[in-house]
């Protein structure tokens, strides 16, 4: 059965992870995928107060989540005490994106 391709944010999802080297955050991932979003400047219930931008977190916890469930992302706990908790590429997630990564070296091999 063929591998379907994956799509532009997926690709960028899996690049801004690549490229993160190690375990990234939900907060950390949401300001990489979508740096311009106007949901940066709405504001979001946060206990018993609110802050800017709160709901980013969310819908990259969202995305990651998506991408757990396809495969190509794996959530993980560094910390014997579980508290060094985030996301990072799987096996498949990496080898979904060997094209994508030959590709670009071969750009910056052409161009410098």
């Amino acid at each position: 059965m063929k591998k379907k391709r994956l799509t532009e944010s997926q690709e960028k999802a899996l690049l801004i992870l690549h490229d993160h080297h190690g375990l990234i955050r939900p907060k950390i991932f949401a300001k990489k995928m979508w740096p311009d979003s106007s949901g940066w400047d709405r504001y979001a219930k946060c206990g018993d107060g609110v802050h800017k931008g709160g709901g980013m977190y969310a819908t990259a916890g969202c995305y990651l989540g998506k991408l757990v469930r396809k495969g190509l992302v794996r959530y993980d706990i560094r910390d014997r005490h579980g508290y060094v908790r985030g996301y990072m590429l799987s096996a498949e997630g990496i080898t979904a994106l060997k094209p994508i990564l030959e590709a670009r070296a071969e750009r910056r091999k052409m161009y410098g």
